[in-house]
């Protein structure tokens, strides 16, 4: 699979060793015939069998934006190197003394050349707003501006009324892949990511009956702004904004393709599960005191 396969490899631009990095792939992946890019924005006619993006949650969702539409052709391998939380990524690269990441890389460049890895869907949302069609892996989130008033918004699902009147600070619409990032910290459920669902979480609502809601991924959903008091926004990933106004209609559903997410089954180091990245990065579920074991009491 090597052979001539592009790879495109984008390291979080601040990263301390970026250069000792790019390197050591740059030198691993090439000697099993692969063309290698670390280009800054890669041209969207290229098709790359690979994309790594090496980093914190940020640059790996960055990564697969700058791609475009080539996000749902490409291989995607999310890897951390960073101070922040890095949930995504089930590899975090070596930083010890020595050759340690050369023989990651080299580990890395083995499994991608003889295809060893497993394969899973992630599915990200779409929104069409006033024409334009909108992407995000982890959620949209509808927000105020710099004024501390409430917003007014108005769901339907599938047709149907759910929210007449949702007031509060906002909406976060996530994925499940998604389900950890703003969606968890604004009172939302953790949900395994491979699910198709459409998690809603109301931000600080007004009305306390107005919780989190899993929706099948399949639910066409319309939400209209109803009242514009300040600077309303939609911002995609954290990344990428849209500015709203009263009248404003946004109707969000799964993404028509899933992102190719991979986990290399390498011979040097193993693969966090999720279960694990949930206790290890979360403290989900406490961790085991002295000698304690599991029973079923």
């Amino acid at each position: 699979m090597g052979q001539n396969a592009k790879i495109w490899i984008r390291v979080k631009e601040s990263a301390s060793i970026r250069s000792e990095v790019e390197r050591a792939f740059l030198n691993s992946f090439s000697k099993r015939g692969f063309e290698v890019s670390f280009d800054a924005d890669p041209d969207p006619s290229q098709n790359f069998e690979f994309t790594i993006g090496i980093g914190g949650d940020g640059t790996s969702l960055s990564a697969l934006r700058r791609l475009g539409e080539n996000r749902f052709k490409t291989h995607f391998l999310a890897l951390h190197l960073s101070s922040g939380l890095g949930f995504l990524p089930p590899f975090a690269l070596p930083l010890e003394t020595g050759n340690a990441l050369e023989v990651f890389s080299e580990d890395l460049a083995d499994c991608l050349s003889a295809g060893n890895f497993k394969e899973e869907e992630r599915w990200g949302l779409e929104i069409e707003l006033n024409g334009e069609f909108l992407w995000a892996l982890n959620d949209f989130v509808i927000s105020k501006g710099p004024l501390s008033r409430m917003i007014l918004l108005r769901m339907h699902v599938n047709g149907e009324l759910l929210l007449a009147r949702m007031r509060g600070d906002g909406l976060i619409c996530s994925s499940a892949t998604g389900s950890t990032a703003y969606s968890l910290s604004a009172g939302g459920p953790v949900v395994q990511p491979t699910l198709n669902v459409v998690i809603v979480t109301p931000i600080c609502p007004h009305e306390v009956s107005q919780r989190p809601l899993v929706l099948d991924s399949k639910s066409e959903i319309e939400i209209d702004i109803l009242e514009e008091k300040s600077t309303l926004f939609l911002t995609c990933d954290g990344q990428y904004q849209k500015e709203l106004h009263s009248g404003s209609v946004l109707k969000l559903r799964r993404a028509r393709q899933a992102v190719r997410w991979i986990i290399p089954q390498m011979k040097t180091v193993s693969p966090r599960s999720y279960f694990q990245q949930l206790r290890k990065k979360l403290k989900y579920g406490g961790d085991l005191i002295g000698n304690e074991k599991r029973h079923s009491d």
